[in-house]
């Protein structure tokens, strides 16, 4: 009997441990960020994906942006992405450890006094928002919309992701606002060229 509520309660705190690991994780990333720790920074991202995940979102906004013109969806789609390919440098800098810094020090009103990860600040007062703003996608990703009390259209979206044993930032969605941002001077850029 001892044997099984001993095995039963360790169950329990494993479970609660990997349930809360992903919070812990952003709150480590949002530590990294507010510190401007490059390196913690660059160990907590999963750069490939990130910059993937922005590019896919700036091609969309460029491909909504352009007159259609008896082109397809999808030939606007591939027009973005090749525009997208241009201007390189844009998406390399904000996926960055040091332009990533500088994205989540900033709200998506622009402001630079509010972080967008809060550098972990969610108080006891705060935890059900911040828990009602997450969600889990399976047992290896959790997305997270921040900051919890900003209105949606100002809210980034993060996904982390479990692999090899820790919890990489994997995707960031932006706010429309800041998206369009991006893919104006992406364009800008490109009509230079």
């Amino acid at each position: 009997m001892r044997w099984t509520v001993a095995t039963i309660v360790a169950l329990i705190a494993v479970w609660g441990f990997y349930v809360s690991s992903p919070y812990y994780a952003l709150y480590r990333l949002g530590r990294a960020v507010e510190a401007g720790n490059v390196a913690e920074v660059a160990a907590r991202v999963n750069a490939r994906a990130l910059r993937f995940s922005l590019a896919r979102q700036v091609a969309t906004d460029i491909a909504a942006a352009q007159p259609m013109g008896g082109i397809a969806s999808a030939e606007a789609q591939l027009a973005a992405s090749a525009a997208l390919a241009l201007a390189d440098p844009i998406l390399d800098g904000v996926t960055s450890p040091e332009g990533l810094i500088r994205l989540l020090r900033t709200s998506a009103s622009g402001d630079v006094t509010k972080t967008v990860l809060g550098g972990g600040s969610v108080g006891l007062a705060d935890i059900d928002e911040f828990l009602g703003a997450s969600h889990w996608r399976g047992f290896r990703s959790v997305y997270v919309s921040l900051p919890a009390g900003a209105p949606r259209e100002e809210r980034f979206r993060l996904q982390l992701r479990l692999g090899q044993m820790r919890w990489r930032l994997v995707a960031l969605e932006l706010p429309p606002s800041l998206r369009q941002q991006i893919a104006a001077e992406l364009q800008r850029r490109v009509g230079r060229r």
